[in-house]
C-alpha cells in the first residue's frame, strides 16, 4: 500500500463543482464521523469524546453504502456528498483515504458538490491536501463566533485565529468556504455579532450559517447558565432584533437568505442541504444518520456499537423508520418549503383565510403561484406551518 502521507503531500486542487451533478434527480450521500475531541456544552448531535473509531468503522461505512446501492433512490450516482459529525476535520491522513475509498465506492458524479465539516484547528496543509485529492471541494468551517468572550461562552477550544487560518488554507487549495456563526449566545450584543459578521464576510466566504443558539433541557449549558456561570442569554426580543439585523447585513454584503439560517452569494449555496429541504433523496451513513428515498425516512441507530452489529445484518435501520403518507408528505412540503425562498405551493393550506390573514399581517407574502415567509415570517417559520397546517 502506498504511503498515504505521501499521497496527501502529492494533492491535487481541489475541483470546482460544474453543471453535470447538479441535477435534482440525483441523490446526495452523508457520512456521519461521530467523533469529537471536546463535546460543545449546548450540542445534541450524536459524538463520541475522542477519537478512537473502532478497527472495523471505515468498511462498516462503505458496506452500508453498497447495501442502500440496492436501492432504486440511490442506484445511481449520488449528485453531493456531505461529511458531518462529529469533526471529521480529526481524522488522520490514513483515515482520510479509507473514507475516500468508501465514499469512491458510492459513484460519485462529475462535478459533484463534496462538503466537509471542520472544527478550527484541525486541519493542516497535509490533511487539506488529503481531503482535497479524495474530492472535497467545499469546506463548512465551525467559526461560531471571531470573540474569544463568545467562544468562551459556548466552551469552544479553537481561537478566532484558528478560524482565520484553517480558512485561508481551505481558499489557498480552491476550496469554496462556507463558516458557521451562532448568535444570542451568552452576553452577546448586537455589535457582537455585526463583528462575526463582517470578519466572516472578510475572509472571503460564500456561504453563511447562521444559527440562533438552541440550549437542549439537561444539556451542560442549561446547568451551568441556571447557575451564574455564564452571562445571562440575550432577551427573546434582542435575539429576534439581532436576526432581522443579520438578514439586512448580509444583504447588503451581496448575500442571499435562501433558507432561514443560511445565507449565500450568488451560486454558493449547498447543493446538499437543499436537497433536504426541498424533500429529495438522500442516504445516510454512520451511527445516527438519516436517510430518505423519496417516500420513507429511516435513522440508524444513534450509538456506535449497535450500528457496528447492525450493518452486517443488511440494513442498519435499528432507531426508526416510517412511510409517509400523502397527509405526512403534505405537511413536511408545507413545513420545509415555509423555511426556504422557494416558499410553498398555495394548494399545501387548507384554509386560505389565515394565509390572507398572515400576509396582511407581513408574516408571509404572494408570489406568481407561490406564498413565501417575508424576513419576519422567517422568524416563526416552523410555527407559521403548523397554523397553515
Amino acid at each position: 500500500m502506498p504511503d498515504p502521507s505521501s499521497q496527501a503531500r502529492r494533492g491535487q486542487r481541489a475541483p470546482t463543482t460544474d453543471d453535470t451533478a447538479n441535477d435534482p434527480a440525483l441523490p446526495g450521500l452523508y457520512a456521519h464521523i461521530p467523533f469529537c475531541e471536546r463535546l460543545c456544552p449546548y450540542c445534541d448531535f450524536y459524538s463520541e469524546k475522542g477519537y478512537d473509531p473502532p478497527r472495523g468503522f471505515f468498511p462498516a461505512l462503505a458496506e452500508e453504502i453498497l447495501t442502500h446501492k440496492r436501492l432504486s433512490a440511490f442506484e445511481g450516482p449520488f449528485g453531493s456528498v456531505y461529511v458531518g459529525g462529529g469533526s471529521p476535520s480529526l481524522l488522520p491522513v490514513e483515515d482520510i483515504l479509507s473514507l475516500g475509498d468508501a465514499i469512491k465506492k458510492a459513484g460519485i458524479a462529475p462535478g459533484a458538490e463534496f462538503s466537509v465539516e471542520a472544527n478550527p484547528g484541525d486541519l493542516d496543509l497535509e490533511k487539506l491536501e488529503c481531503w482535497a485529492n479524495i474530492g472535497a471541494n467545499r469546506l463548512s468551517l465551525g467559526a461560531q463566533s471571531f470573540s474569544a468572550t463568545g467562544l468562551a461562552a459556548l466552551g469552544r477550544s479553537h481561537s478566532p485565529d484558528d478560524t482565520k487560518a484553517t480558512a485561508r488554507l481551505a481558499q489557498g487549495l480552491g476550496m469554496r468556504l462556507g463558516l458557521d456563526i451562532i448568535i444570542g449566545w451568552p452576553g452577546e450584543r448586537r455589535r457582537d455579532m455585526l463583528r462575526d459578521l463582517g470578519t466572516a464576510v472578510g475572509l472571503g466566504a460564500g456561504h453563511l450559517s447562521v444559527y440562533i443558539l438552541t440550549i437542549p433541557g439537561g444539556s451542560r449549558m442549561e446547568g451551568v447558565l441556571e447557575a451564574g456561570g455564564l452571562p445571562p442569554l440575550p432577551s427573546e426580543r434582542a435575539v429576534a432584533g439581532m436576526f432581522l439585523l443579520a438578514g439586512e447585513f448580509l444583504e447588503a454584503e451581496g448575500f442571499h437568505r435562501y433558507e432561514v439560517s443560511n445565507f449565500a452569494r450568488p451560486g454558493e449555496e449547498c447543493r446538499h442541504n437543499r436537497l433536504y429541504w426541498d424533500r429529495l433523496p438522500y442516504l445516510g451513513v454512520g451511527p445516527s444518520a438519516h436517510s430518505f428515498d423519496g417516500a420513507c425516512r429511516w435513522a440508524n441507530a444513534p450509538e456506535l456499537g449497535e450500528w457496528l452489529k447492525a450493518v452486517p445484518r443488511g440494513f442498519a435501520r435499528a432507531f426508526f423508520k416510517e412511510r409517509l403518507d400523502e397527509e405526512a408528505a403534505r405537511l413536511e412540503a408545507l413545513l420545509l418549503g415555509l423555511r426556504t425562498d422557494r416558499g410553498i405551493d398555495p394548494s399545501l393550506v387548507r384554509d386560505s383565510a389565515k394565509a390572507e390573514g398572515f400576509v396582511r399581517k407581513g408574516l408571509l407574502t404572494r408570489g406568481k403561484d407561490r406564498l413565501f415567509a417575508t424576513e419576519r415570517g422567517f422568524l416563526c417559520a416552523d410555527w407559521l406551518a403548523w397554523q397553515l397546517a
